[in-house]
């Protein structure tokens, strides 16, 4: 099978099909993973607040300051409060 390339390095064409349908693959399946990821993180996140851990905790913990940790988080928590 010839494959065409491009000045860049890029492929085209038929060969450019098949060479990326498993990478596209490989990107919807991380792209759901992160989501799931996300969404754990986010319920984690909730809990470990709703049991006394402080901004400064939650932070250390996912490797961001206080003010990080609350500015990503505090819409979350907020929102899992009004569930309850």
């Amino acid at each position: 099978m010839a494959r065409d390339i491009l000045d860049d390095g890029r492929y085209y064409g038929q060969s450019h099909n098949i060479a990326c349908k498993p990478i596209l693959k490989r990107l919807g399946t991380l792209k759901e993973d992160r989501e799931k990821t996300d969404g754990e993180m986010d319920r984690l996140v909730y809990l470990a607040w709703s049991r006394g851990a402080t901004w400064e905790d939650i932070g250390g913990a996912l490797g961001l300051s206080r003010q990080g940790a609350h500015r990503k988080y505090v819409q979350i928590v907020k929102e899992q409060m009004t569930k309850r």
